[in-house]
């Protein structure tokens, strides 16, 4: 008996100590009293809500299965254990409970709403709006229901739809959690950037000092174009919390659209030191290393970005650009073409690789990459040039004078082409010459 009252007052002691926030201490308590008496549903419930706010997520939903296996009837319990499936992506799974709900009992319309959430993550944008239409039916001024068919539309590009349903969530409970997040990212979608910003704003007023809606209202200013108020919100996004990798990732990337390599650097391996799993950094470290010269460094990084993403073209060309300017003609050439076999009409690609292959002695091989580009785009002075130095490289005369021509028609002012110009007119002499005291040399 006195282990029953003991349970209890953990119990009691573990809401308390939820109530202050104190989710460790309230953990053990909870844990100490199932451990008198592991058949009490609500706890293994209470269990579930406070490892939610542990963001332990798994856990959480394991918790919630034991307390429907101990009251499989209970709907506040199977609607507990649906949203937390739906927390970790698992709809399929959320939508079982559910429907469960349902069968319970018909006039649940909680069970309806969140149908419509589940529906729309699914793909099933239909059944998605016959649960809308159901959930009327018992709660016409239900604000999640307006929400969560707002998204459904989202997600099918309805974008004015689905801002009126929002706006609708709005009207219903005017303190709605992120809806006008949602609102400003459909007018983002059409281009609406300062309706954008607006709403934005009045979101922000609701929740001063959160970091990831700084950070995405940093993505709609460099969107719209103004990098330095980008600048701005993701430098404050950094005082408030400064181990946010996102915010040094996304400000990197600005910092290197905006030629500041330097700084992007700094940023770049901040978030990296943050985090190493964020997607890309290694890729976006190596570019800003290349763009600074440190060609070595840069390939460290571009060669991990690679193995993320193998098939990258901007990754691959960089790569390729690296060691090329170190003189590796023979790497630069296998890279080179790795990236013609993913996109075979790159021009810079085909006169890039042309030139390593020229490095290496394999003329007819780097002049056909050359007249490759030039076929792609005959407008491309670079390539005619490339091509007229093949024909020079060959003995092709003619051919390169007539390249040169046009190369020159088309970049008059280019002093790669005039050089090579003024070349041509020696080149056949020296050819000429070398064969000439060949036979004497022979003698000699």
């Amino acid at each position: 008996m006195n282990d029953w009252l003991e349970a209890e007052q953990r119990v009691e002691r573990a809401q308390q100590l939820a109530e202050s926030q104190q989710w460790d201490e309230a953990l053990a308590e909870l844990d100490a009293a199932i451990a008198i008496n592991p058949n009490n549903a609500p706890w293994h419930a209470h269990r579930g809500f406070v490892l939610q706010q542990m963001d332990r997520s798994d856990q959480a939903a394991s918790a919630f299965e034991r307390a429907v296996e101990l009251d499989p009837s209970d709907k506040d319990l199977l609607m507990a254990l649906g949203t937390a499936r739906m927390a970790l992506g698992r709809f399929a799974a959320a939508l079982q409970v559910f429907d469960r709900v349902g069968q319970i009992d018909r006039d649940f319309e909680p069970a309806y709403c969140h149908r419509i959430a589940v529906y729309a993550e699914l793909g099933r944008h239909e059944q998605a709006e016959e649960m809308f239409y159901l959930a009327q039916q018992l709660d016409e001024r239900c604000p999640h229901c307006f929400f969560h068919l707002g998204a459904s539309l989202a997600m099918r590009a309805q974008y004015e739809q689905a801002i009126r349903c929002w706006r609708q969530t709005l009207a219903l409970h005017p303190e709605y959690p992120e809806v006008r997040t949602r609102i400003a990212r459909a007018l983002r979608a059409q281009g609406q950037h300062d309706a954008a910003r607006r709403e934005y704003l009045e979101e922000y007023r609701n929740d001063a000092g959160n970091v990831e809606l700084l950070v995405e209202m940093a993505e709609a200013a460099y969107e719209a174009g103004d990098p330095d108020a980008a600048i701005t919100k993701l430098t404050q996004a950094i005082e408030l919390e400064p181990d946010e990798p996102r915010a040094h990732l996304l400000l990197g990337g600005i910092c290197f659209e905006t030629q500041k390599y330097s700084r992007a650097l700094r940023c770049f391996q901040r978030a990296l030191a943050l985090d190493d799993r964020l997607p890309g950094i290694h890729n976006h470290i190596g570019r800003t290393l290349a763009q600074l010269g440190k060609l070595k460094p840069a390939l460290r990084h571009l060669r991990v970005a690679l193995r993320e993403a193998p098939e990258d073209k901007v990754l691959l060309a960089c790569l390729a650009s690296c060691y090329f300017n170190l003189n590796r003609f023979d790497l630069a050439a296998t890279t080179y073409q790795k990236l013609l076999s993913i996109d075979g009409k790159l021009v810079a690609a085909h006169i890039n690789l042309g030139i390593c292959q020229y490095r290496l002695g394999m003329h007819d091989a780097g002049l056909r990459h050359c007249l490759l580009a030039v076929e792609f785009d005959d407008k491309c002075a670079e390539a005619l040039r490339f091509a007229a130095l093949g024909h020079m490289q060959l003995g092709h005369w003619r051919s390169a004078r007539q390249a040169l021509r046009k190369a020159a028609e088309l970049a008059p002012e280019d002093p790669g082409i005039r050089r090579l110009r003024r070349k041509l007119i020696w080149y056949p002499l020296r050819s000429f010459l070398r064969r000439a005291i060949r036979p004497f040399r022979k003698q000699a």
